[in-house]
């Protein structure tokens, strides 16, 4: 009886695109000089890394590019990983938890392809997701820690 399933889904993406009716831009968000990081990510995070990769320019001299894949069947990285630089670092963003997900896919491509370095991994804790808004906004990375977390991966090598 389907009458009896719930549904629950991220409230935040619906919020972002259905209310504000925004787009999600092309696949390569980057400005145009070699960057010192590399973050990867999908759907509706692309809005909050733009924010991200702004601040990192502008307050530490940090050039971040970013990729969003927009088809993740097959997920074919290696146009991706051909351009990177021996000294750029790597960050893969999700709004999941790394246990079973497409995040861990992707670092094990980067493996595959000969990327050698350490990956950062910016996605939510292990856990429930809460109902209630402002827990929501506490559980996945917000602008705030994803911009902490990519300045001290960049300066901590």
């Amino acid at each position: 009886d389907y009458s009896k399933i719930n549904y629950y889904d991220n409230e935040n993406l619906y919020f972002k695109f259905y209310y504000n009716q925004k787009k999600i831009p092309d696949i390569k968000y980057t400005s145009g000089i070699k960057s010192d990081v590399v973050v990867i990510c999908w759907g509706g995070s692309l809005i909050n890394l733009v924010e991200v990769t702004n601040k990192l320019y502008e307050e530490d001299e940090i050039v971040v590019d970013v990729y969003c894949l927009q088809k993740i069947y097959p997920l074919c990285l290696k146009a991706i990983f051909n351009e990177l630089e021996i000294e750029t670092k790597l960050a893969v963003y999700e709004e999941d938890t790394n246990l079973g997900s497409i995040g861990n896919e992707i670092v094990s491509l980067a493996n595959r392809y000969g990327f050698q370095k350490k990956i950062l991994r910016l996605n939510t804790d292990i856990g429930i997701i809460p109902s209630s808004k402002h827990l929501e906004n506490l559980h996945y990375p917000s602008i705030q820690s994803t911009y902490e977390k990519i300045r001290e991966f960049y300066l901590n090598d």
